[in-house]
């Protein structure tokens, strides 16, 4: 932990009460993806996020400019920005009131693709604040999040039922989890309070690995059962899903493959 002497404090303190203010702006925000789900263990949430800023230039100088300054406030940050709007005269992270051409503009609209870090510990209300940058006169601009995007459902557990287990085959031969396949399939359990919508997402593929052959092969996934009903029991709802996969072989493969898939679970609403 840093240690800051008293009269350092202080003169930061009166630079920002003097040079600089704080300014919340407006967002869209086209689409928001949960990556990490705060439990008791590590009370972060991470989301993506892909969003349009509008930046408003605070003067009339044509050096004026906005840098992406993102830092960690009260447990709330944003970083791995990407900006997706490439019209206008830059050096990262640096961006002026100029287009291409060099033309004054009274305003940045950009649009970025970030990591939004939230420690729910700290959320008191529905919304709050996330530091997105600082202007060339120091005034520090901020981005308004919705918190419902990153508090957790309560109660919700996911529990592996089974392990996929692709089966054997000879080498150039096919893997198949699928019914009168070679193996048998993933069967995981997502149960939470009644009432809490969510969907599962798997990825499209995976690899498995043979490390003694320094030998992979692809392995293609699926969901069998993807409209699953939801079940009760004791107040709370919960859902098996069956998860497939599928392996061609190559003629040189042989021996014993290993691997790994994440599956997300997304929530559709939250209370």
């Amino acid at each position: 932990m840093k240690k800051y002497y008293f009269f350092i404090v202080l003169l930061l303190s009166i630079s920002v009460s003097i040079f600089g203010k704080d300014i919340v702006i407006d967002t869209n925000i086209f689409s928001a993806e949960r990556l990490s789900i705060p439990n008791a263990y590590y009370p972060i949430s991470i989301v993506r996020a892909k969003m349009e800023v509008i930046i408003e230039n605070q003067g009339d100088n044509p050096d004026d400019y906005f840098e992406f300054s993102a830092e960690n406030i009260n447990g709330r940050g944003i970083d791995k920005v990407q900006i997706l709007t490439p019209h206008y005269y830059a050096t990262p992270p640096i961006y002026y009131f100029r287009d291409n051409n060099g033309n004054f503009l009274k305003k940045l609209r950009l649009i970025i693709d970030c990591y939004i870090h939230c420690d729910v510990r700290y959320l008191t209300s529905n919304i709050f604040e996330c530091k997105l940058g600082t202007l060339s006169n120091g005034d520090r601009i901020f981005v308004l999040c919705d918190a419902k995007e990153y508090k957790p459902i309560h109660n919700l557990k996911i529990e592996v039922k089974d392990d996929m287990n692709l089966g054997t085959t000879y080498p150039g031969g096919t893997l198949s989890t699928r019914n009168n396949g070679t193996g048998t399939p993933a069967k995981i359990i997502v149960s939470g309070q009644r009432g809490k919508r969510y969907k599962v997402k798997i990825p499209k593929e995976t690899i498995i690995h043979n490390d003694k052959k320094n030998d992979q092969l692809h392995v293609y996934l699926r969901m069998r059962n993807e409209q699953a009903p939801f079940l009760c029991k004791q107040d709370r709802e919960y859902t098996e899903y069956i998860i497939d996969g599928i392996c061609k072989t190559n003629k040189r493969s042989s021996g014993h493959y290993k691997g790994s898939f994440v599956v997300r679970v997304e929530y559709i609403d939250e209370a």
